[in-house]
């Protein structure tokens, strides 16, 4: 399942910088955040086996990696919208249908 989500985000980063209606801020920002939320997760991935904390802390932070890299990219993100403005930082959030976030998950 994970070599699914990887060919997706090499597809849509590449899609970012070969699509012409895209903006340039757009492709910088959506593969700045992108691989900010990659390298973050994969750097505190490894504290399993690190120095600070005790190691209950160290197991919880490295359990929920991939969920604290996500909330910092999203931070980032909205961030770089703030500063910038959304015309020059036109990232793509996930869109949520009307019947909520569990038939969006679920693919129906």
């Amino acid at each position: 399942i994970s070599v699914i989500f990887i060919y997706s985000a090499m597809n849509y980063f590449v899609d970012l910088f070969t699509d012409e209606e895209t903006g340039h801020g757009e492709a910088k920002a959506g593969l700045f955040v992108g691989l900010l939320t990659f390298f973050t997760a994969l750097s505190i991935r490894g504290s399993r086996n690190g120095s600070l904390f005790n190691q209950f802390v160290r197991n919880r932070v490295a359990d929920f990696a991939p969920v604290i890299a996500i909330g910092l990219g999203l931070g980032v993100a909205w961030t770089l919208i703030g500063h910038y403005g959304i015309e020059k930082v036109d990232l793509d959030f996930l869109e949520v249908s009307e019947d909520g976030v569990a038939s969006t998950t679920l693919g129906t």
